[in-house]
């Protein structure tokens, strides 16, 4: 787990990562978060295209909102609308889909690194900041924003769309003001 103030310092190769993280900073004022009546994502500039937007109800029911166009191409499609459930492999889903949810309820940021291999043999490593928005009432579901950065090779235009996730190989979870998952 990191401090929220030393976030920065883990992302400071990944600039979108970094213009996400300092405009949720500006939404969330004084508050642990932002709540969705704040968010301006056309104060990203050109990390925008790098925003996508999960809403989270339970740990099986979290949904794509908004796909980025960074990470449609790097799958290959937009999958706006689509459970992630059915993205992460099973043998990896119950970890996956635990570290998305404790973003959501406890809440806090999480820091993830993964790495796709397409069938051309391409190797994509992403890095993505993950941070929670408070719904406008209790009865709306939190919503997930990321930012994604990508180095590597970019996808082959034979290469065909993703159908899952790949594994998450290195995560840390970033500390909001309410702790962190254990």
């Amino acid at each position: 787990m990191i401090k929220l103030t030393d976030c920065a310092s883990d992302l400071d190769d990944a600039p979108n990562c970094l213009a996400f993280l300092d405009a949720w900073q500006r939404w969330r004022k004084d508050d642990p978060m932002p709540s969705t009546d704040r968010i301006k994502p056309e104060e990203l500039g050109p990390a925008m295209s790098s925003l996508s937007v999960l809403e989270a109800h339970s740990q099986d029911s979290i949904k794509f909102r908004l796909v980025s166009a960074l990470l449609a191409e790097i799958m290959g499609e937009d999958f706006t609308g689509r459970n992630i459930t059915s993205m992460v492999p099973e043998d990896n889903r119950q970890r996956a889909l635990g570290r998305l949810w404790n973003v959501a309820a406890v809440p806090c940021g999480t820091i993830l690194a993964m790495t796709y291999i397409r069938p051309s043999g391409a190797s994509l490593m992403t890095r993505r900041l993950i941070l929670p928005v408070a719904p406008m009432s209790s009865d709306q579901p939190t919503w997930l924003y990321f930012a994604i950065e990508v180095f590597g090779d970019r996808p082959k235009p034979y290469d065909p769309p993703e159908s899952t996730i790949a594994v998450m190989e290195e995560s840390t979870y970033v500390d909001i003001g309410y702790g962190a998952p254990e």
